[in-house]
This record gives C-alpha cells, structure tokens and sequence, in this order.
C-alpha cells in the first residue's frame, strides 16, 4: 500500500500528515497502569489539536502550545548533577532516576539523591548513558568509558565482570523475557546469562560491531540497531530486517527500533520515523523531517505514551507527538526549553519527562485548561468582562477592542453599524432572562441587544452618569447597573430606578453585582463595602472591615448559600450562616481576586490576572471550622507579562451549562474543565528513604527501604509487627528521612508521623520529609509515618520503621546483674570485716570483762574473809568484854555500842560484797537476795511480813550497780514503811511484766498524804511526802540513775505503796 506524504507549513511549526485510510494506531501504554495511577487528560487534548488539523482555513497550525503544557525544569541550580540528561526511568519502587553526563541521580519529585560507585573517586564523574530495570528490582546503569553499574541495597557497584564486556562504553540495555541482560557497545553485543558474558560480534550475524540500541519489544522479540542495518535476534540466530531507503544509495543511521503494544515495528534516526510493518511490504518509506538544514535535525529517542500516541525527541526541532497518524510538533517557547531532547519517558502518574542536551531535566503535564488568544480570533489584551448566551456562545468585552463572541475555536468581534461604542469599549456584560444581552461601557452609557434590537441608555434617559462597571440580572428580568459615579440603577420591565444612600447604598462605585438563585441581590464597592439588598433597603456584612479600601472584584453564591468574595491582595471573604470566615493570602494571591466560581462537586476555583487556584470541597470545610488552613493549589500561573490592566470590569469569571469554566488573565481567556482536572486522590504510598544514626547512615537491609516496606507491609497482613532493628547503645542522634511520590504535583503532599510508645498522636510535619530525635531513651519503638495530597485523606498503611534502643553497656542485663554480685560481695565483705571487727572487740570485751569480774571476785572474796573475820572477831570480842565489865555501866554501855556498830558494819559489808560478786548479775539472784533481806529485816520485829516472788523469772544480766542501787532504794522503803508508818504488816511484791522488774512495798500504816512539786511544770513525776525526810527524794534519786523509777501511792489511814521499777532491756539497756 503506498503512502503519500503532506507537509504543511505555518511558520510556526509544521504539519506533517500521512495519508493512509487504511491504518492508525492502536491505543497503548510505556507500562502497565498500577493501582491508585490517575489518568491524565492527553485524550482530549490530542483530540482538540485534531479537530483544529481538520480546520485548515484561517486556523492557526496544528500544534501542543506552551500554554497547553504545565512545564517544570530541573537544572544543577536544583541538585541535578549535569543540564544534560541521557537517560530517565521509573523503577518498580516509584523512583525516578535520571543519567547524565556528570553523574546519575534519584529523584522522588523534591530532592535529587546522586550516587556514584562506592570505589570511584571524588573528582570522577560517571557519565551515564542508559539505564534498565530487572525482574530481581536491580537497576543497571550503563556508562560511557565505565562499563555497567549496578544499584542494589541502596548502594552502586561495578559489575563484577566488567572487564568480560566487549567495550566499557555502554549504548543500550534491556532485559529479555528470560532474565538475560543484553548490552549495546560500540564494538559489539553482549549477554549476561547467570555469571557470565557472551560477545556477539559481526561473525555471529550483526550487521555491524557499532551497536546503538536493543529493544527488547512486549511480544518477547529482540531488536538490535546497528550503524550498518537492524536485525532480529530470534532462536539464537540473527535475522537481518531489509527495507529500502527513500533515495538510492542512502543509507541513514538510525539510532532505535520500537515494537508498541500493537506490536507495529518503527525506527528512528537520522531525519526518518519509519513503520517496518511486514503488511507494509518491504522498503516503504513512511515519514521523513525534512528541513532546509537536514545535519542539524536528528531523531534522538522514542516514548510511546499510555495513549498510543508517539512522542519523538530530536535535536533542533524539539518534540513531536504522532497521533491518529498525524505528526505534530510541540512548540516550546524560544529561550525556555533547549530544543535538543536526548531522552523521553512517560511516568505512572502520565507526565512526560525529557531529558535534554543541555537545558536540564524537563516535565510536561497536559492542562485540562486552555488560553485562548489572539490564535482563535481574541484581541491581544485581557477581557475585562465575560458572559455567556443561551447559545452557548461567550461574550467577551475588551478595553478599546470592543465585544467579541464565539467558542474555543474561534471568537469573531461585533458589528454593530452606527454604533462604534460597543466595538471600542466594553466594560461590564450579562444575559437577562429573556436572552437580551446587557453591554457597559467606560463612557458611553448602557446598550441592550435582543436580537436584531438595540436599546441605548445614557444620562438622558436617567442613568446617574454614563460609565456602567457592573451588572447583573434577576430571574424576574430585572437588571441591575452599577456606575462609576456610585449610583445603582434598576431596569423593571423598561422603567429606570435610581438607588442611592436613602436605601443604605454608600457612595462608592459598585464594582461587583450578583444576583442568586433565590432572589438575592449581593454588590461589592470599590472601597470594599459588602451589602445585600433586604427588601428596598441595602444592609452591609462586612462589620469587621476586612474588605476596607480594596476594591471586591469578584462574587460567588455556592450551593450552601455561602457568599464568597474576593478583592485586592489576595483578599478572600466567606459569609455563612451569618459568620465571616477570612483569608489572606499575600504569598499566594498577590494580586487580586478577580473571579470566584463553583462546581458541582463544591470545589472552588478563584482566579486573578496571573494564575488560577482551586481548593477542594473538604478542604473549605476544614478552614471553614478552624481545622485546618486553606491551602488552594496552583492550577495555571501565566508566564510574566509587562503590564496588567487594571480596568474596572464585570463580571471576570463565567460557567457554561455544561459546567466548562471561563477566566479573564493577563494573557488571554482561560478555558477549563474542572472534570477533566481530576487527579488520584487517593493518598500516595510513603517510603522510608534513609536512616541516619549520630550522623552516619544506616544500612537498612534488603534493597533499602522498598524491602522493608514489603516487610512490613506482608507483616500487617498476617497481623505481625516488622522485626525491628537493633540500633547502638550509644545513639545520640536519630534522623529518619521518608518520602512519597506523586510528580504530578509534590507540593501538595503533606505529611505526619508517628512514634510509638513516645507520641500519643500523630504529629503533622506539612511538606517536611525528615524527622529527627536526640537522645532516645533506650527500648523498643515503631515509627510510622503516613502521607496526604491536599484531598486531606491520609494513607492506610504507613510506612514502618521498627527499632530497638538497647541499653548501654553499664546498663546491660548481665552488667546489671554483675553488680548486683558485686555488691552484694563488697556488702558481704563490708559486713564480714565489720562483724569481725565487732567480734574482736567483743571478744576484748568479754576479756576484759572476765578479767573485771574475776578481780571482783577475788575483792569480794578478800573482803569477805579479811575484812568480813575481822569485823565479827570485833562483834565477838566486844561482847565478851561487856561481860567482863559487869556493874561499869558506862563501859558496858560503850562495849554494847562497839558491838552494835560492828554487826551494823558487817550488814553493810556483807550487802557490799553481794553487790560486788558478778556471780550475782542476773535477776533471780536479785529477786532472792531481796526476798532474803526482807525476812531477815522483819523477823525480830512485831509486824508481819508476806513475800510474792514469780516463778520462773527470765535469767537476765543486771549489773552491780543496778541491783546496788535497787536495794539501797528498796531498803530505804522498808525503813521508812516501818519508821514512820507503823504498820501491823507489809508485803512485798516482785514483778516482771514486759522489759521491766517491779517491786513493790505496800504497808497497811498510818498513810500520808501526797503533794505534787510544782504542779505547773512536772506533771507525770513522782510526788514527794509531806514531811521533811530525805527518804524517798534519795529513793527517787537512786533509780533515776540507772533509769529505773519510784512511784508513791498513799492516803491518810490506809498506809502506802512505793513501786520500785528498772528496765530490764530497750533504750536503757546499757546502764543495766
């Protein structure tokens, strides 16, 4: 079948058509379509640009235009290591990485990462020349004069077998179905199989050693591109591919040869873009770029978008796009784009990304938003009004350019005959009911077109002054008319109103009218004034004056009857629900709003003279409860113009019926379809990028973060945690660097994290994409960290980091557990050499004690038998010689006192020594010695005695001085019970309740009556008698010293009880 070629040319690109009834091509895509990818609108727009090529006469060319075209460069200003870029892909993970001639880095829509080969030098750069993903998720990275690299595990290696590899330049790579890698040189092919490299040269079939491409097609088959022809590699053999070139003797380099999902075969190169379809018959030349300069035009690379369509980088002609079998060049601005394109691809997310020789990694987004200009018939200024008829058409009124109406396609200005006004100056327009078109002028009054008549209002028919800025009308076909003067005029079925200050209007030029659906009449003013109409009157909003001194140039009643609108700085206002909600925005919208519009879905769309901005139905609910900023995202910004008109006109923004959105900007009537602007938005996938410990990073295993996520991921399925990682002891620094991918616009991603058990909640980070800790205490801990787009819905499944904190050295288990034994050795030891301490000093103690008693045994027992014979050989004697003095009274009175004073001195000595021998310290011997002496005491005297002792007393030590003491007191008791009570009979009683020893002497004597010393100051102490004995102060005294007590109980005639009682242990047992 034979092609005949067209070429068109318009100046400003060319149309290169093929004519061939009989072919297209099939719909396809780079690769397949994952979950949660959103369609980009590159239909339509393809389809526009066709029915424009359809439109020959008086149309512009056929072309993508910049202002179709969101475009975005990336240069070494920006972290790319070289503006000339070789080669770009999207690996599995959502990375995009991108050769070029000074290095190779990984992009994730924010921040550019380069990696080099761990063993190169600093000042080495990797020129890199292709790039291709396995199966196993390896990147390979092709070089020129460096053979291939590999990434995996985060780190970039040299191939191991570098030196097996038939040049170390590196032209093209791809993977086969069976997991061979195939390698382009220039001195010949090779595969990888396993671990080893086979070289396929001219002797194995290739039409030339001088490879520049293999391209490994969706069908399984093999294509390799030479210097000297194309062949097949196919069952181990290399099958030529014979065509015939467009003039003989011509044989044109080609670069490429790219099977499309239809499986149709091009090849690419030189000036040629050639279909090589057998059904084709062999030799057919397709299409050809023919140019005045044929060196300085060269195809570089071949992308084939999600659509079928073709894109096509060459140097010196930029980019085109082949569609619906026509060609079609992308026409990027002179000055803004380098126009050699060295390598095209298309994303996930249906951006096209050119790498460029020179000018810089670039990406190009379609816009569901048009700029219609001068190209479809517009004047070459901003309109300064916009309306729309019933017929769809848009009205459009320009400063000192006049009305024009039309569509997307085309805009024609209006004749109007005699009236030149409406072809010179429009200010303000609207559509009443019954169709009438309403058209303002700066100084030319009012003129009304319903079809073929037109009504003119000026002074002379009552306007207040001929300078109309604003106008709207009602459902009930009223029309409203604002001037410059301040004055509001009112058209009811042809009669003319004049409103002013006696209903509330304030004397300042309307700028802005609205009437809603429900009947509503809304005006702004230059000044910023507010109002709406109540009844006859006008009532003002804005008490706050929020609005002051700026000029409202816009106005839009939503679907929940909120009022909206915007003025000068970037001024927004809402009134809902009689509340006013207020935003600036001075960064964002510095210039004024001068358009507000709604869709169906409560999304708004505000617009000044440079750019368009749209928030989102749930982000207004949020600002409008205090839950969160507004944050509206750029959808168009135009590029800088020299001067902005600042003519009052209205209204700025208009709607179809069908939805389409109309804005007036700086430079030209944008056009959009909010549907058609639709992006995913479902929240994207987080990645854990990198984890720095005190600085260093930190190897995470298993290709970095991306096994990891499916790690945790597999582990949140089967309701596991992810092993977490064991950190150091000595982590004084935590850092950990996440991120997610949506290149269509990373800006709006925002972010929040998690770190369990320390956060409660999440914690919001907004566009930052790094966290950092200090000083973690140790433990175990799970951060998770999640991502939004500004639809505000978070992702499910969070990125995951688990790690372990272990405790330092000194705080280890087992060094805990050492000094536990530690100390309880040192305790012990500390313990053993103060017991031993203890010991000796007891054992000295007890020495010298023994020594004590034994010398007091040994006093007592001297005592006793000298002192104690001597004293009764005195008794003795004195007695004998009273008998020998019968009848010298006088002598025997001394003699009798000689004996009476000796036995007295015996008494006292026989007490001393019982009180000396230590064989007496304890207290039975005390209790017995006691109960002995109170026998003996009594028993030549007339009164009774009767004696209690216990049974069984406790064998207590109690020293000499305590039993000393105790029976001089108790002596001292029993004097004076006889002495001054003059008993009939007195009982002792001996007691050991507790830690004490009690005896008490009671006798039924004459009593007295006690008297307590000093009643004021010694309550709880022993009484004294009232009498002047020393007897019981001495008592009193005795036992206080050895911390024992005299208790007295006495009445006159019912005799006397004295309580002796010493502690036998507790806090006075070191005086016992």
């Amino acid at each position: 079948m034979d092609f005949g070629l067209w070429t068109l040319d318009f100046g400003l690109c060319k149309l290169v058509t093929i004519v061939n009834p009989g072919e297209c091509i099939g719909r396809g895509q780079l690769r397949p379509q994952g979950p949660g990818i959103s369609k980009r609108p590159w239909r339509w727009l393809l389809v526009a640009i066709a029915i424009l090529t359809s439109e020959f006469c008086g149309l512009a060319a056929p072309r993508f235009l910049l202002q179709d075209l969101a475009v975005q460069t990336w240069t070494k200003e920006k972290g790319l290591p070289d503006n000339s870029v070789t080669a770009v892909l999207q690996t599995r993970d959502g990375y995009l990485w991108v050769g070029t001639a000074g290095g190779l880095a990984r992009f994730d829509g924010v921040n550019f990462v380069p990696f080099a080969p761990a063993s190169a030098k600093s000042n080495v750069t990797v020129h890199v020349t292709a790039l291709c993903e396995d199966t196993a998720g390896q990147l390979w990275i092709g070089t020129q004069g460096a053979g291939l690299l590999h990434y995996a595990n985060g780190v970039v290696r040299r191939f191991e077998r570098n030196a097996d590899l038939s040049d170390q330049t590196i032209s093209s790579i791809a993977e086969d179905a069976a997991g061979n890698l195939w390698a382009g040189t220039p001195s010949g092919l090779n595969r990888l199989e396993a671990s080893r490299v086979i070289r396929l040269t001219t002797r194995d079939g290739l039409p030339s050693e001088s490879v520049s491409s293999v391209h490994v097609a969706r069908s399984g088959r093999i294509w390799i591109t030479t210097s000297a022809g194309m062949c097949q590699y196919r069952d181990g053999q290399m099958l030529p591919l014979q065509f015939e070139t467009d003039s003989a003797g011509r044989n044109p380099l080609y670069l490429g040869i790219y099977e499309d999902i239809q499986t149709n075969l091009w090849a690419y190169g030189g000036t040629y873009l050639v279909r090589l379809d057998e059904a084709l018959g062999p030799g057919k030349r397709l299409n050809y770029f023919r140019s005045g300069d044929t060196p300085s035009v060269r195809l570089w690379s071949l992308c084939e978008g999600r659509d079928g369509q073709l894109w096509i980088g060459t140097s010196g002609q930029e980019l085109y796009c082949f569609a619906d079998n026509k060609l079609m060049q992308v026409t990027l601005r002179a000055g803004q784009l380098a126009s050699d394109v060295r390598a095209l691809f298309e994303d996930r997310e249906g951006d096209l990304w050119l790498g460029t020789f020179g000018g810089g990694l670039v990406r190009l987004q379609p816009r569901s938003l048009r700029i219609l200009d001068a190209s479809v018939g517009l004047p070459p200024v901003p309109a300064v009004c916009l309306a729309f008829g019933p017929d769809e058409r848009l009205w459009a009124g320009f400063d000192h350019h006049g009305l024009y109406s039309g569509s997307a396609e085309r805009f024609e200005p209006l004749t109007t005959g005699g009236e030149p006004a409406l072809q010179n100056q429009v200010s303000a327009l609207c559509i009443a009911p019954d169709s009438a078109l309403w058209a303002g002028t700066p100084g030319c009054g009012l003129y009304c077109l319903k079809g073929q008549q037109l009504l003119h209002y000026t002074t002379a028919n009552g306007l207040f002054d001929n300078s109309v800025i604003s106008l709207a009308a009602e459902a009930d076909g009223t029309v409203w008319a604002g001037t410059s003067f301040g004055a509001l005029h009112r058209f009811t079925k042809g009669v003319l109103t004049t409103v002013g200050p006696a209903e509330g209007l304030p004397p300042h030029p309307v700028s802005a009218l609205l009437s809603t659906p429900g009947g509503g009449l809304w005006l702004g003013t230059t000044e910023g004034e507010l109002l709406r109409r109540d009844g006859d009157a006008f009532k003002r909003l804005d008490e706050n004056g929020f609005l002051a001194g700026k000029a409202v140039r816009a106005l839009y009643a939503d679907a929940h009857d909120r009022i909206w609108a915007g003025a000068a700085d970037g001024r927004l206002a809402c009134f809902a629900s009689g509340a006013e909600f207020t935003w600036t925005a001075t960064a964002a919208l510095p210039d004024a709003i001068t358009g507000i519009l709604g869709d169906d879905r409560g999304d708004l769309w505000c617009a000044t003279s440079k750019r368009i901005y749209h928030a989102t139905a749930p982000e207004i609910v949020q600002w409008l409860s205090n839950r969160a900023p507004l944050r509206p995202e750029l959808i168009f910004e135009a590029e800088p113009v020299r001067r902005v008109s600042s003519a009052l006109g209205w209204p700025l923004a208009a709607v179809s019926s069908h939805g389409h959105m109309w804005f007036s900007t700086a430079v030209g009537v944008a056009t959009l379809d909010p549907r058609g602007l639709d992006s995913d938005p479902s929240p994207p996938p987080v990645r854990i990028e990198a984890v720095l410990v005190n600085g260093q990073p930190l190897a995470l295993p298993a290709n970095a973060a991306m096994a990891a996520q499916k790690e945790a991921s597999s582990r949140r399925t089967a309701g596991e945690s992810p092993a977490a990682l064991r950190l150091g002891s000595d982590l004084r620094s935590l850092e950990i660097q996440f991120t997610a991918f949506c290149f269509a616009a990373p800006e709006k991603l925002r972010f929040r994290h998690r770190l369990e058990p320390s956060d409660m909640e999440w914690v919001e980070d907004g566009p930052r994409r790094s966290v950092r800790y200090e000083r973690l205490p140790y433990g175990n801990y799970k951060f998770r960290v999640t991502a939004s787009k500004t639809s505000g819905a978070w992702s499910e499944s969070a990125a995951e980091f688990a790690f372990f904190v272990p405790p330092p050295m000194w705080r280890a288990g087992w060094a805990v557990a050492l000094y536990v034994i530690c100390a309880v050795v040192l305790v012990a030891g500390a313990a053993r050499v103060i017991s031993h301490r203890r010991l000796r000093r007891h054992v000295a103690r007890l020495a010298q004690e023994q020594a004590i008693q034994r010398e007091r045994m040994r006093i007592a027992q001297d005592m006793h038998d000298e002192i104690g014979s001597k004293l009764t050989k005195i008794s003795f004697m004195s007695e004998r010689a009273k008998g020998d003095v019968e009848g010298q009274g006088a002598v025997a009175g001394r003699l009798d006192a000689i004996a009476h004073a000796s036995r007295d001195l015996l008494q006292s000595f026989d007490e001393l020594v019982w009180a000396v021998n230590p064989h007496n310290d304890n207290l039975e011997h005390l209790a017995a010695y006691l109960g002995q002496y109170v026998t003996e005491y009594l028993q030549n005297t007339a009164v009774e005695s009767e004696l209690h002792i216990p049974q069984g007393l406790p064998h207590h030590p109690v020293s000499a001085e305590v039993r000393h003491n105790l029976f001089l007191a108790f002596e001292e008791a029993l004097n004076n019970a006889l002495k001054h009570g003059r008993p009939s009979r007195v009982g002792v009683t001996m007691a050991a309740p507790g830690a004490r020893f009690e005896v008490s002497v009671q006798d039924n004597g004459c009593g007295f009556e006690p008297v307590a010393e000093d009643r004021a100051g010694t309550a709880g102490k022993t009484p004294s008698i009232k009498h002047g004995g020393n007897g019981l102060l001495n008592m009193r005294k005795r036992l206080a010293e050895i911390g024992g007590q005299c208790l007295v109980r006495s009445q006159p005639g019912q005799g006397a009880t004295i309580t002796l009682t010493i502690p036998l242990n507790g806090a006075d047992d070191a005086s016992v």
